[in-house]
């Protein structure tokens, strides 16, 4: 399964990473993809004992590609519910980007009260293969691909992507569209 799930994820790097590579941006509400990214793992937080709440108003619509916005929640939401630890809760929620060329940007957020990430860590997140504890990561499953394939899909369609956290205190991931 993992051979399995490697090799899924450099196809999709490398389809990102072709030049003539154009995502077709379309309307989407942001909401509903979230919700139905989290439908589609409900199982896995249910056996993590993890509560995954959306909070964004339905309506709430970005420029994206359906799909690429379902990979990147997947792979966001899905390394949350792995850190956040039992009993714990990972938010969904969007705001206007502050500081934005146009108010026309929206910031969504994936948090979670989990182990964090140290500082020094953060920078190299998106970089492929990187693991901030590789035998930590092992048991969580995953290739090290997740947060690269976010990075190039979010950036195919314009936006930007980030993170803020602390040890002890969980991660915030974001992206703009």
């Amino acid at each position: 399964q993992r051979l399995g799930d490697l090799v899924d994820d450099l196809l999709d790097l490398a389809a990102l990473d072709r030049p003539d590579h154009r995502p077709i941006l379309v309307a989407v509400d942001l909401a509903a993809v979230a919700h139905a990214v989290v439908h589609s793992m409900a199982d896995r937080a249910e056996r993590a004992q993890v509560t995954v709440v959306v909070e964004i108003s339905l309506g709430c619509m970005v420029l994206a590609e359906p799909k690429g916005l379902h990979h990147v929640l997947i792979n966001l939401l899905d390394n949350a519910v792995a850190y956040a630890g039992a009993g714990a809760q990972v938010r969904v929620d969007a705001e206007a980007a502050a500081g934005a060329l146009s108010p026309k940007w929206v910031r969504v957020y994936v948090s979670d009260c989990g182990v964090g990430i140290a500082a020094a860590h953060l920078p190299r997140l998106f970089e492929r293969f990187y693991r901030v504890d590789a035998g930590r990561s092992r048991q969580h499953g995953g290739t090290g691909l997740g947060l690269a394939i976010v990075k190039h899909h979010i950036e195919a369609m314009g936006g930007s992507v980030g993170v803020h956290s602390e040890v002890g205190k969980g991660a915030r991931f974001w992206f703009e569209l």
